[in-house]
This record gives structure tokens, sequence and C-alpha cells, in this order.
């Protein structure tokens, strides 16, 4: 793995010589490229991921509970992404085993596939029947606006993050999130006022213990979640972001028309 990191950053830094611009999508990211030498500070520029946010302003209609099985009471947390190494949804199952005693309604709902599946399936398959009904495996989803609207939680167990889309898409859907601090996290998910952000299992499990105990109080996280992310991640502000960069290469070297 180190030989192929150490070839990966070279043919990075040969290729960052040929651009006029690297645009990272997060600050976090802007770090970890000028840390290793791939591009000096004055060719990097910092462009958070926006998205169509219409998918996600529907609220909910207990489709995905009728779904599975569940009654209105049942508590949904949503570990959303690529079944990979790198999202870690094995420490998702850590952060339930801690909680689920206390939280006879607490539910996971893993919303997509990958090669760490099967070791998922294996850890659900370790406990007991009564565990394993309240796991749920949906497989990769086509539209994530329905199944978002459905779910009371978002929890993101990665081990490293750009900054993850889908904070974003949680947030546009008024959902608040619990989610590990790496990467530009931090730069989406505000600590105590839209989710809570948590350095081990422990305090992961902290932080959705706290949405589970306060209702009111999650409500509104997921209100100011969905104003940040408006404000922040819209496909218009990217466009925005976008356009006042190429203007800015155009003006540095106009273009031969």
């Amino acid at each position: 793995p180190g030989i192929v990191s150490s070839a990966l950053i070279a043919h990075e830094r040969r290729l960052a010589r040929r651009t006029d611009r690297i645009v990272a999508v997060s600050h976090a990211t802007a770090d970890d490229l000028l840390r290793l030498g791939v591009v000096e500070e004055s060719r990097l520029v910092v462009v958070p991921p926006g998205i169509d946010l219409t998918p996600f302003e529907g609220r909910r209609d207990g489709a995905l509970r009728r779904r599975l099985g569940l009654p209105e009471e049942a508590f949904l947390v949503g570990i959303i992404g690529r079944l990979a190494e790198v999202k870690r949804p094995q420490r998702a199952l850590e952060v339930f085993d801690l909680l689920a005693g206390r939280y006879p309604h607490l539910h996971l709902v893993f919303v997509g596939d990958g090669p760490e599946r099967g070791a998922l399936e294996r850890g659900i398959r370790a406990g007991t029947p009564a565990r394993a009904e309240r796991l749920h495996l949906l497989g990769a989803m086509d539209s994530m606006g329905p199944i978002l609207g459905d779910l009371d939680a978002v929890l993101l167990t990665s081990r490293t993050e750009g900054l993850p889309v889908a904070l974003i898409e949680a947030g546009a859907a008024g959902v608040p999130a619990v989610a590990a601090a790496v990467g530009g996290v931090e730069e989406v998910l505000a600590h105590e006022r839209t989710g809570f952000v948590g350095e081990n299992v422990g305090e992961l499990a902290y932080g959705l213990a706290r949405l589970l105990d306060e209702p009111e109080e999650r409500a509104n996280m997921g209100q100011r979640a969905r104003m940040r992310v408006t404000a922040r991640h819209s496909a218009q502000a990217l466009a925005q972001r976008l356009e006042a960069l190429y203007q800015t290469l155009l003006q540095e070297e106009p273009c031969a028309c």
C-alpha cells in the first residue's frame, strides 16, 4: 500500500504541473494536497460540492417503514454509502451494540452495496435473531430522496472522507447526522448545531443517544441542517463558485477565440 500511495502521489504531482488550478472539495482535502506537495497553494482552490436539493424536499410518508415492516415509532438511522473498508460499516454495528439495550426501538438501515457486504452480513448474523431484526441491508438505491425522508438520523463512520455528499443530502432532507471527525466532515456538519461529530465509537454513540433522547432538539438540528445546506451546497451555489473560478482563469490568460 505504501508503494502504491507513493506512486499515486508522484503521478498527481506530474499532472498538477500541467494544470492552472487544482480544485479540492474541502479545506481538509486542500491541506492534504499541500502537505503531500502535490501542488503549491497559489494554484489550489476549494470548491465544495453542490447538488440539486429538490429531490430531498419531500416529507416523511412512511414508505420505508412499511417496506421494512416497522411501526411509526421505530427510530431509523441510515448508514449511506458504498460498503467498503474505508467507510467502516462494521463500526456502525459497534455503535448500535452500545445503544441497542437502552433503545429497543433503534434500527440501522444500510443503504449501499460493495465488497464489505459479506463481512457486514456475517457481523449481523453473529448476534441474536432479535438483534438481526433491527439491522437492515437495503442495497444500492437509485433515488435517495424517499429514503432520507423517512430516516430519523444519518450515521457516518468513515475512516477518511473528502466532503461527504451523504451529509449534504441528509441536511437537504432535514435529517441530523452523527459522523466521524475525518476529512471535511466538520465543514458540512456543525457539531451540536446540525448533529454531532465524534472521534471514536463511544462519542458516536453518545451523539446518537442525544438525538434519541431529545426529539425536539433533533427536529431543530434537522431544520438548521437544511438551512445550512441550502445556503452552501445547492447546485446554484456550486455553479456560481465554478463560474467565478473560470472567470478568474480567463482574466489571467484569455483564450484565443
